[in-house]
């Protein structure tokens, strides 16, 4: 059996409506014996399971369906890993695809290359206005080798972006929180820790959609899993102290924790009882304990908070205006 070079680990939790959308971006015939599509279908009560399982008929050397018990995204990613076999690794979720046409170009990248991680650019698909709104590219030179220790601070890394090797993921034993949302952060920062050289490939892969309503990143996802986003915070600071990160990869972290602190408030925000100030307050509390992460990065979070937990609802709609005005012109806020 020739060796897979990529693995993609695809959560599908009732999936129905994209997952045909997301399988067929990844039929490139001239590379599909390079692949290996795991569809982790996480106890899903709708068709999912239906639509998937003629890709796996038709292309059984390709993709591959595991049935679990629901766990949460964390858990589907635990599954991917342990079952990929892979040169590779990348994560795509079920609502989103990859740039077909790029995808050749990609692979041969892949083959040639043999670091830690490999980023590449990635496009923001807003549901609303039904177009990629924005591109994310990275200031990297292509033929570079780069050290993350040294450099990591330099790097927005996303989960999109990031190509991992699976021998970096073994060695480590790499485990999500389960039976939880938000862990694409765990994700994200566990693998720059333990990550140590890095390569850039200037071709766009993965295309995110944003806008979708019932997205745990959506408001009323925020407010469902609000403690879900908090627990997901809180083991990131613990493990920030309990793990000897080089400088950088420090300040990286400190950076990308900031984010997940600042849209704790907001979260909090959203919840509109009468309970809503005093988490905040209690939030602001915690967070005194954390000196790295209490100047949080959200320009809205700063300024609910300056302004003494008032005018909560004025803040947000200025806020959400401005970023549904800069989207329809290309620009994310």
């Amino acid at each position: 059996m020739m060796e897979k070079i990529l693995s993609i680990s695809i959560a599908a939790y009732n999936a129905g409506k994209f997952i045909e959308e997301c399988l067929d971006s990844v039929l490139e015939e001239k590379i599909l014996d390079d692949l290996e599509v795991l569809i982790v279908n996480d106890g899903s009560t709708d068709n999912t399971r239906e639509l998937v399982q003629p890709y796996v008929e038709k292309y059984p050397g390709t993709f591959r369906m595991i049935d679990k018990e629901n766990g949460g995204w964390g858990s589907t990613v635990n599954v991917g890993m342990r079952q990929a076999t892979g040169k590779y690794f990348k994560l795509l979720d079920a609502d989103d695809w990859f740039y077909t046409e790029n995808l050749v170009e990609y692979i041969d990248f892949l083959k040639k290359v043999d670091c830690d991680l490999v980023l590449t650019p990635y496009g923001k698909y807003d549901e609303d206005i039904k177009k990629v709104y924005s591109v994310y590219k990275y200031d990297l030179n292509q033929e570079t080798v780069y050290d993350l220790d040294d450099m990591a601070d330099k790097i927005a890394f996303q989960m999109y972006a990031m190509t991992a090797k699976m021998s970096v993921i073994r060695e480590n034993m790499i485990d999500i929180l389960d039976h939880c949302f938000y862990t694409d952060v765990q994700f994200v920062l566990e693998l720059c820790d333990r990550c140590k050289t890095m390569q850039y490939k200037d071709v766009l892969v993965y295309k995110y959609r944003v806008g979708r309503g019932g997205q745990s990143c959506s408001r009323e996802g925020y407010i469902k899993h609000h403690e879900d986003h908090r627990r997901v915070t809180e083991y990131l600071m613990k493990y920030y102290h309990e793990h000897d990160l080089s400088e950088p990869k420090k300040r990286a972290w400190e950076s990308r924790v900031r984010d997940m602190t600042g849209a704790q408030y907001l979260i909090y925000s959203y919840i509109k009882d009468d309970k809503r100030v005093e988490r905040m307050k209690e939030w602001d509390e915690r967070l005194k304990q954390e000196p790295q992460f209490y100047d949080v990065i959200s320009k809205e979070a700063r300024m609910i908070r300056n302004n003494n937990y008032k005018n909560i609802d004025l803040i947000d709609s200025c806020f959400e205006f401005m970023r549904k005005f800069a989207r329809k012109f290309g620009v994310d806020l």
